[in-house]
């Protein structure tokens, strides 16, 4: 009944998939396939997100706070292509992968600190 736990857990479950990628980024590439599959798998919580937001919202601002939802949503994503795309442009690339490691690396950084900041937001299930 808590879209909260669904939504820690499938993502906890990314974080641990982005820290193996970063970890083991000279694995073979049936690996990273495997890791980032099950990324994309346990962290399609999107919709989730947008339900557990909108029960936080008053009714009267409801249109306004699901699409703020939506925007804080999605504007990030074009955003990360830009800064994963320097990021990857300024590693050296010691290895093949070392590149791509600082990539994984960013995104578990950032998976991280949104767990965090969600871990304290108020768990509702109406």
């Amino acid at each position: 009944k808590s879209r909260k736990r669904l939504i820690l857990a499938g993502n906890a479950v990314v974080l641990l998939c982005l820290m193996l990628l970063w970890w083991q980024a000279d694995a073979p590439p049936i690996v990273g396939v495997i890791l980032l599959m099950t990324a994309g798998f346990f962290g399609s919580s999107f919709a989730i997100v947008v339900a557990h937001g909108r029960t936080l919202i008053p009714p009267h601002l409801m249109g306004r706070g699901v699409t703020l939802l939506n925007l804080f949503g999605i504007a990030p994503v074009g955003l990360a292509q830009i800064l994963t795309g320097r990021i990857h442009d300024a590693t050296p690339a010691l290895t093949p992968s070392a590149p791509f490691a600082s990539v994984f690396l960013f995104f578990a950084l950032l998976t991280a600190a949104g767990l965090l900041a969600y871990f304290f937001a108020h768990d509702r299930a109406d």
